[in-house]
């Protein structure tokens, strides 16, 4: 599916939607939950990562910024750094803000492709990751342990 397409999708679930259907659409989309799985990365690698996020990062108008206001997207990629699919929303708040917040962590992930910034020969440690969002950007990541990925396909 085209990246605007979801971002249209987005604003879909958004429009006469109750908030907590929006939240219950989203995460039955995503196939699963968050992983809090720990990878082999260093602090460095990850805090690498994460700043070349936050540079393509800008906070929708009007976003208020409170604890529970937090979505997660799944992101599959390829050893050249590029998305191998378009990112999975896993979970998104019971928010009318959910969905601002999801279109701004998409279109930052989409901007910022290819993240070459992670190792090369750790590969397998980073080609699926857990994006946690906040209002104020990228909040953690969290790689996917390898029991609960689909077998490596190549390119």
């Amino acid at each position: 599916m085209p990246f605007d397409a979801v971002l249209g999708r987005l604003d879909a679930l958004a429009v006469g939607q109750g908030e907590d259907d929006f939240a219950a659409r989203a995460g039955a989309a995503a196939g699963g939950g968050p992983s809090e799985y720990q990878a082999n990365l260093t602090r460095e690698e990850i805090a690498q990562f994460s700043a070349h996020v936050q540079s393509c990062w800008t906070a929708p108008a009007g976003l208020v910024t409170t604890p529970k206001l937090e979505v997660v997207i799944r992101v599959g990629l390829r050893p050249d750094g590029r998305f191998t699919v378009v990112p999975a929303l896993l979970a998104a708040p019971a928010s009318a803000q959910g969905p601002a917040l999801v279109k701004a962590a998409m279109r930052a992930l989409q901007q910022c492709q290819p993240y070459n910034v992670l190792p090369p020969g750790k590969y397998d440690e980073w080609r699926l990751l857990d994006l946690r969002f906040s209002a104020d950007g990228m909040a953690t990541v969290s790689p996917v342990r390898s029991d609960q990925r689909a077998p490596r396909q190549p390119g």
